[in-house]
């Protein structure tokens, strides 16, 4: 699996960054830096969103509600996810947590 990083906080990481590089004339320190902060700047970026996670409550007479933002969904009469539907429509969360 990906992971993502935060540009910005890269770049002020590395900045900040006075590790290994304290025996270094301080003219390379930054450049070895600068260099760094070119190649954060020149990656590809993506939208990303975190995923709500939720599940489908039934509450009676077909009746499925969502736990996280309680929007309600009808004419089921299993599990809504049995039905192929997967997220709500209302918030976006995934519905992928088991009913207690």
């Amino acid at each position: 699996m990906k992971e993502y990083i935060d540009r910005k906080e890269a770049i002020s990481a590395i900045r900040e960054y006075r590790g290994y590089f304290q025996d270094q004339k301080s003219t390379d320190m930054m450049l070895l830096k600068m260099e760094a902060e070119n190649i954060l700047k020149d990656l590809e970026t993506f939208d990303i969103v975190p995923v709500v996670h939720g599940k489908w409550i039934y509450t009676g007479k077909e009746m499925w509600r969502c736990n996280n933002c309680d929007n309600e969904i009808a004419g089921y009469d299993k599990m809504p996810s049995e039905y192929g539907v997967n997220y709500c429509d209302r918030c976006g969360a995934k519905m992928d947590e088991v009913e207690e």
